[in-house]
């Protein structure tokens, strides 16, 4: 083989392993400033008091650098970034180190972040920018017991954090973040939140045109093993499990939102008598949304934005408008209940409302009202045991006897007792008030009143 051939390609090779990582550079600055421009956008939607800039973008051959500032609450946030796009930055594209710029003496928060972290970087996110996918882990070092510069009598435990974040070419997102503990005492007063682990998976994506046109569902859990609060021999302490979950069929959204309380014990002064495999439910349930007039609301609300300036009243009005007159012309619902029960007893009460018939002709906000008012259901509906009424007795809550209040309830067969469980079931469905499946004339004639008061 002719070595002027072999020594000719190790040159070009050679090259094109030189020059890759600056040519790799430009691509990354571009992701960059298209990920920081993305976030000058969204950061104002979130909390107008939030904003991000660029201070500067030094690009190297293997190495850039940039200084972005956060600001929350006229509160300026420095972050460095270190940007490896040679050999350096293993398998990919690159790696982005972000870590907050700290400076002794600058102010007084920033000295106590640095004395607590011992000088340590308090948070340091490292991106990994790959071929079809980006990487983001997230860390925190401990706190180990420290107090405060102001208040040396409060204590600070930090447990760190360890997370990783993936997001795909297709922009799905996988995330798991965790944080061993969090405590904070100050004479006999002492907050613990242990073991928190966020999870989430779901599309994420800036761009509203690709949302448009992509079906997709996500889901995010948050679990905290304990939450505590004590303030000498009272105590209160729960564990947390909270679970959203959204589908989106490219024409309607749907939205279910469950945050459960359990493990409850309540400080002993309070005398609720809480038993065993007790449970604080609440939940919030949204179909039916319509994604087309969801994305151009949201795309003329960022214009508004865009402006510089606080949107008026009118000017808000003329966009939430045609959103509400689409989402009031289709078959809309909202759920919610609260559930409240240990072994000994249990309490649940649960809303609904809906619209089972569509009105595409309703074309006005009057037009709506007037189409809202023939065409909603509605249903509450209570039950709880009677145990239930022994807490409220002990308490002196009840404006009776317990039970001559129980005979008040089940007069006119407003509610049911059964098995110990008293029961109601109110409808409001055609115009007309049914309780416990039968017409109701004394609520119906209130109805003009809870009409005029709902929609005047």
């Amino acid at each position: 083989m002719n070595k002027g051939i072999i020594v000719g390609g190790i040159i070009i090779l050679a090259g094109v392993a030189v020059s890759a990582p600056y040519f790799v550079g430009n691509t990354i600055e571009n992701r960059f400033n298209q990920e920081v421009r993305a976030l000058q956008i969204s950061l104002p939607q979130i909390d107008p008091k939030l904003g991000i800039t660029q201070e500067n973008y030094q690009k190297g051959w293997f190495s850039s650098t940039s200084r972005v500032v956060l600001t929350i609450n006229d509160v300026k946030i420095p972050i460095d970034n270190k940007i490896t796009h040679g050999p350096f930055s293993y398998f990919g594209l690159g790696k982005i180190e972000s870590s907050i710029a700290l400076e002794k003496g600058k102010n007084k928060a920033q000295d106590e972040i640095i004395q607590l972290f011992s000088g340590q970087t308090p948070l340091l996110v490292t991106t990994k920018i790959g071929f079809s996918s980006t990487a983001i882990d997230i860390y925190s070092p401990v706190i180990d017991n420290k107090s405060l510069l102001d208040k040396p009598s409060t204590h600070i435990n930090w447990g760190g954090i360890n997370g990783v974040i993936t997001v795909n070419s297709d922009k799905n997102l996988n995330a798991n973040i965790e944080i061993p503990n969090f405590k904070v005492s100050e004479n006999n007063k002492v907050a613990v939140i242990q073991n928190t682990v966020l999870k989430a998976r779901g599309l994420f994506t800036h761009n509203l045109e690709q949302w448009a046109n992509i079906s997709s569902s996500s889901i995010a859990t948050l679990d905290i093993e304990k939450i505590s609060f004590t303030e000498g021999e009272s105590t209160f302490e729960s564990k947390l499990n909270l679970i959203s979950r959204s589908t989106d069929d490219n024409t309607y959204l749907d939205s279910d939102t469950t945050l459960k309380l359990t493990d409850i014990k309540v400080p002993k002064e309070l005398d609720l008598d809480v038993a065993d495999n007790n449970l604080i439910e609440f939940n919030l349930n949204f179909d039916h949304i319509p994604k087309k007039p969801l994305i151009d609301y949201v795309e003329k609300f960022q214009a508004l934005q865009k402006q510089g300036k606080t949107p008026t009243d009118a000017e808000i009005l003329s966009i939430v408008e045609p959103f509400m007159i689409s989402y009031l012309q289709g078959t809309p619902s909202v759920k919610t209940h609260l559930l409240i029960k240990d072994s000994k007893k249990n309490a649940l009460i649960s809303f609904d409302i809906k619209l089972p018939e569509a009105d595409p002709n309703a074309k006005t906000i009057n037009q709506i009202i007037a189409s809202t008012e023939d065409r909603v259901e509605a249903t509450l509906a209570t039950s709880f045991s009677e145990t239930f009424l022994d807490v409220f007795e002990k308490h002196g809550k009840l404006p009776m006897p317990k039970e001559a209040f129980i005979q008040g309830l089940l007069e006119n067969d407003r509610f049911t007792l059964n098995n110990g469980e008293l029961s109601n079931k109110t409808e409001y469905k055609m115009g007309h008030i049914y309780v416990n499946g039968k017409p109701d004339p004394a609520l119906d004639a209130s109805i003009p009143y809870l009409l005029q008061s709902l929609f005047y």
